[in-house]
């Protein structure tokens, strides 16, 4: 096998994609395919140039790159582009295609020509199954195009210690819990009146703090409160008499998203949410948030739309809604929404993967 790299063009829209194409770059590279990605935007941005449009440029690009496919990602599907690399014969892969990516007809172009064209798609990933159907009415090869859904970020699952997991879960057996994730002390009253209010309905109820900020200040307004705290700055463990148990900090969120069956996101009652609600509904916690999404909202609309979270009006409901969630039948209800959304993102970018894989075989590629 070849030790030499395999360009592929990736034409792409969108910047929001660009951890997509890097986590697809990578798990390409991890199978044995020793690709990298020219990214071009719609203007240049960072090491990324913007995409050439006229026949000479992309001529001109495409000699100068030499690369094995073109991955296209939203945008116009421009003639121009797709017929240069036509006469190259460089294959092309459509991702996240809908009807908008039809090309417009302008002075010159006419749809016999257009359908030829698109006739020559490799493989074309459709968003829905109304876009399949319009791509292939446009010219695009039934046989080429599958309704594989949106391609959407996947489920970041943060890193955690397996045997520490493990350990703690024996240890803390089939008690009920909840997380309060990354929370300053701004939060703490009215987190300190959640637990108090969902206690009185689940006898035993933990609840881990997950702090943003000064672990020991925060330890402290709890005891205030009269609630039986336990802090991992001091070692400490939770146990039978714990109410409260208040991590180091953030670092360990892999750790108590999997040991907690609901999760309450730090910030989202306030000034806007801390946190990528997909860490915990990745691993099977259940969200529960308020309506300040912060900069996560794409991934919180996405949750909400698929009836996966717990929403809370304002503090004084978010006892409540962790009541409501102690059920072990309502919690696998919404965690099994929450994975369906998350693990969606995985299917259609695994999906990609192996169309790419798949025409650089059939190229011979990796021997050539």
């Amino acid at each position: 096998m070849t030790t030499d790299r395999i360009a592929i063009w990736v034409r792409c829209d969108e910047p929001t994609k660009l951890p997509l194409l890097l986590e697809l770059e990578e798990a390409l590279q991890a199978d044995g395919y020793p690709v990298w990605f020219e990214v071009t935007l719609p203007t240049a941005a960072g090491n990324s140039m913007a995409h050439p449009f006229r026949s000479k440029d992309v001529a001109a690009f495409l000699d100068e790159l030499a690369p094995r496919l073109l991955l296209w990602l939203g945008g116009q599907l421009e003639p121009a582009t797709l017929s240069v690399a036509n006469s190259l014969r460089i294959p092309v892969i459509v991702a996240d295609a809908g009807i908008a990516m039809l090309p417009r007809m302008g002075r010159g172009w006419f749809p016999g020509k257009t359908r030829a064209l698109l006739s020559q798609l490799t493989y074309v990933l459709a968003r829905t199954t109304e876009s399949k159907d319009g791509l292939v009415r446009a010219g695009v090869q039934e046989s080429r195009i599958i309704a594989s859904g949106p391609l959407e970020e996947t489920g970041s699952v943060l890193p955690y210690d397996e045997d520490h997991r493990h350990s703690l879960a024996s240890h803390l057996g089939p008690r009920p819990m909840w997380l309060a994730a990354c929370v300053e002390v701004a939060e703490i009253d009215f987190i300190k009146a959640a637990h108090k209010a969902a206690a009185r309905r689940a006898h035993r109820l933990l609840c881990i703090v997950m702090p943003q900020e000064d672990p020991t200040k925060i330890a402290e307004l709890f005891r205030d409160a009269g609630l039986v705290v336990t802090t991992e700055l001091k070692g400490e463990i939770p146990g039978e008499s714990t109410q409260v148990h208040v991590a180091n900090g953030t670092e360990d969120g892999g750790l108590w998203f999997r040991l907690a069956p609901v999760s309450f996101i730090g910030g989202s009652l306030t000034t806007g949410a801390r946190v990528d609600p997909f860490h915990a509904a990745t691993v099977g916690s259940v969200v529960v948030h308020g309506h300040d999404l912060g900069p996560h909202s794409d991934h919180f609309e996405q949750l909400i739309n698929a009836n996966a979270t717990a929403v809370c009006n304002s503090p004084d409901d978010l006892g409540e809604a962790i009541s409501t969630l102690l059920s072990a039948e309502r919690v696998a209800k919404y965690a099994q929404a929450g994975w369906d959304v998350t693990s969606h993102g995985a299917e259609v970018l695994n999906q990609l993967g192996e169309s790419l894989k798949q025409t650089l075989d059939k190229q011979g590629a990796l021997h050539a």
